[in-house]
């Protein structure tokens, strides 16, 4: 298998990772959000009652409101206000823990920045292997629009990936103070100011834990499921990998034939069957790939260079012309490739 199958299956790998896990997380952070919004309706609704019966009493008692606050609970305290206030704290507990589940999920959108880093360290390592190899390509009729496909793919996957990895940046970074309850909201205790529990019982407060949203995430969702697209072009052109950089080591792709069927064999036994090859015209070199070798050299792969084989095969395009079977002396062999010369 050649470097660069190897990079794109690695690629490939990635990017269905990163969406898969992309996809998820955002959910679950939707989830976590909408949770949190829940746990801190009941908690600012509590507040509101007892501010409201302090209100209450203190107009029946003629206390004006700025004398109010200047109180603390203790000081203006009966069994109702107790009662009332008691309820608050373990509302409050619970919007921690909600708070804590969705801080846990936010950390895990800082991994997965780090994974579309690690995507992207993928597709420039690919952008490093074709270099040397994409002038070629593109002066081959046989290759020139397929490497722009693949090469304007790579691309747009990768300007993606960097939106991506800003916008998942961007999301762990947002913070809404009114949605913290552990900052936001003090225990209630009998030396809380009333005048506190006056600006917690706000509309203003309660409004902004409301508007708590993950401004990112919609558009996210949305980019994560544009990776199917980009993962059918990367599979296609890992599939013919091997072969493009086969024809690339040889001087003049327009002199090659592309082969299928190939079968080679040595006295009278089959060596190698169904394979694909390719066969420089000028040169009388053929190159054989994805094949496995049967029979003695099964367990003795090297065994077979420099002695005599004969070798079949049909054109995989009959405008090519036929392929006549031939002699031929295996001149070299590598993980993925035998080379053979008339």
């Amino acid at each position: 298998m050649g470097q660069v199958k190897t990079a794109l299956q690695n690629l490939t790998k990635a990017i269905e990772s990163f969406a898969k896990v992309g996809s998820d997380l955002i959910d679950e952070v939707e989830d976590r959000i909408h949770n949190v919004k829940a746990g801190m309706e009941p908690v600012y609704g509590g507040i509101e009652l007892l501010y409201d019966y302090l209100k209450q009493k203190a107009v029946k008692e003629k206390l004006s409101i700025s004398e109010l606050h200047k109180k603390i609970l203790r000081e203006y305290y009966d069994r109702e206000a107790h009662n009332l206030a008691k309820e608050i704290n373990p509302l409050r507990a619970n919007a921690i823990r909600l708070r804590k589940e969705f801080e846990a999920s936010k950390a895990k959108c800082q991994q997965l920045g780090k994974l579309a880093g690690a995507t992207l360290a993928e597709i420039a390592r690919i952008e490093g292997l074709i270099a040397k190899k994409k002038s070629k390509w593109f002066s081959s009729k046989k290759y020139k629009a397929k490497i722009a496909n693949y090469e304007n793919t790579l691309n747009d996957l990768k300007t993606l990936l960097e939106k991506q990895k800003t916008r998942i940046g961007n999301f762990v970074q947002q913070e809404a103070f009114a949605s913290n309850p552990q900052k936001s909201i003090p225990e209630i205790k009998a030396s809380i100011s009333i005048g506190l529990l006056s600006d917690l019982a706000s509309p203003g407060q309660r409004e902004m834990t409301r508007k708590f949203q993950n401004t990112e995430g919609p558009a996210l969702q949305k980019a994560f499921a544009r990776y199917g697209n980009y993962l059918k072009t990367m599979r296609a052109w890992a599939s013919e990998a091997d072969e493009m950089e086969l024809d690339d080591e040889v001087e003049n792709v327009e002199n090659i034939q592309d082969l299928v069927d190939v079968t080679v064999e040595q006295g009278g036994s089959v060596i190698i069957k169904n394979a694909t090859a390719i066969f420089d015209t000028e040169k009388k070199e053929l190159r054989i790939h994805k094949f496995k070798l049967l029979g003695l050299y099964a367990e003795n792969p090297l065994g077979i260079l420099q002695t005599t084989v004969k070798v079949s095969a049909k054109p995989k395009d009959a405008s090519s012309g036929r392929f006549a079977k031939r002699t031929m002396k295996v001149a070299g062999l590598k993980t993925n490739q035998l080379r053979l010369k008339e």
